[in-house]
């Protein structure tokens, strides 16, 4: 609830629904959440995000649920929060923050219980090793000195923060021995949000290959 006096000791709690679940019956989700002056008591919300936490229903009780920051601004936030279910019946869950609150689930790898790897790609650029971290918790980051180094000024707004710009020729690797092969068997799926400049076939790239066989694993016809 809210008090008269902004500077009372407040805390707010809000109910957040999951955008058109529809006829979905999913466990384990990673949500995007979007957090900001026009839907929540920003100015309640320290800058780091410190009080501040999520609160779902799992096996007929209340549960904190972890989640990833995906970006901070100053009128904003992004972040990944793990629902234990979506579903039609399952679309709801909570927002907690304020004076006293504190959150014990700031958890990335425990957002990802699913993956094996994942690489948001917008980490600062400046004198990083390694640039890009795996959010995962299997600690399968980007750390190929001769190639992941991509500059400031080469990093552009993402769907999610910034993203890496890939001229021609650039790439970024990882380590064969670091890659998942004996966990993931003959059949796995890669996901990734790309924008082209210039459509394919035009722009033909391919966007993920292994330095080891003759044929690529995922292009772009």
């Amino acid at each position: 609830g809210e008090a008269d006096d902004t500077d009372a000791a407040t805390a707010f709690v809000q109910e957040l629904s999951v955008t058109s679940p529809g006829e979905y019956d999913f466990e384990e989700v990673p949500l995007l959440v979007t957090l900001g002056a026009e839907n929540t008591r920003w100015d309640a919300i320290e800058p780091d995000l410190s009080n501040l936490r999520f609160v779902g229903s799992a096996d007929g009780g209340d549960i904190e649920l972890p989640f990833e920051v995906a970006q901070i601004s100053e009128d904003s936030a992004q972040l990944w929060v793990l629902l234990p279910e979506v579903s039609s019946e399952a679309d709801h869950f909570r927002v907690e923050y304020g004076v006293g609150v504190r959150s014990q689930a700031w958890s990335p790898g425990d957002v990802w219980p699913a993956y094996e790897a994942v690489w948001h790609l917008g980490e600062d650029p400046e004198d990083r090793r390694p640039q890009y971290r795996d959010s995962s918790g299997n600690d399968r980051h980007i750390t190929n000195p001769a190639n992941d180094s991509i500059p400031s000024e080469d990093m552009v707004p993402g769907i999610v923060g910034r993203a890496p710009l890939f001229a021609e020729d650039r790439e970024l690797q990882i380590s064969n021995s670091d890659w998942p092969g004996s966990n993931i068997g003959d059949r796995f799926t890669v996901e990734a949000w790309v924008q082209y400049e210039v459509l394919p076939p035009q722009s033909y790239r391919c966007l993920l290959y292994t330095s080891d066989a003759a044929d690529d694993l995922l292009c772009v016809d």
